[in-house]
């Protein structure tokens, strides 16, 4: 803020309030942060997952390409949190998510809805691609993790579903 400073009727200069709002903007910019992407992975969220696919569909509209989603659940994940813990089951999480970002081109999205459910949108992607890519995540999972001291393996299940074909909005296309 800067106001003139006067003697008898004169401007003789100006005084300068300055304010640091670098924590405030910090804030702010965590909170919209937090707001789309998962805390645990920093992967997108529910929130953000759909407006992403709300865009693939109308890039899909328009240019009358079709775009696909890989719908992933970890088997059996309830056991590594039962038997090994939370925390254990988290790092795992995390590993996870890696391992899948890692098969998709830069494109493509992958999104956290929450406990060990991952979906993967796939821009400009036929069931041939999206086929592909469940492969790959299939054999990045069988590799074996190692947290903990301890070597194991998760595996997963995954639904594919293709853009017209299953659906034409982000419910339908999830659902199926």
């Amino acid at each position: 803020v800067t106001l003139p400073q006067c003697s008898r009727g004169q401007a003789i200069g100006r005084v300068y309030s300055f304010r640091d709002i670098t924590a405030r903007l910090e804030l702010h910019q965590r909170i919209e942060q937090l707001s789309h992407t998962d805390p645990l992975t920093g992967l997108p969220n529910r929130r953000l997952l759909s407006d992403r696919i709300e865009h693939a569909l109308a890039m899909a509209r328009r240019d009358g390409t079709p775009f696909a989603l890989l719908f992933l659940d970890l088997d059996r994940f309830k056991h590594i949190n039962d038997s090994l813990g939370h925390q254990f089951g988290d790092r795992v999480l995390i590993d996870v998510a890696e391992r899948i970002k890692a098969c998709l081109r830069q494109v493509d999205t992958v999104a956290r809805l929450g406990g060990d459910e991952f979906v993967v949108v796939m821009h400009q992607s036929d069931a041939a691609g999206a086929e592909a890519t469940a492969q790959r995540v299939i054999e990045a999972m069988a590799r074996p993790f190692a947290q903990g001291g301890l070597s194991f393996t998760v595996t997963c299940s995954i639904g594919i579903a293709l853009y017209p074909n299953d659906g034409d909005s982000v419910d339908e296309l999830l659902r199926h």
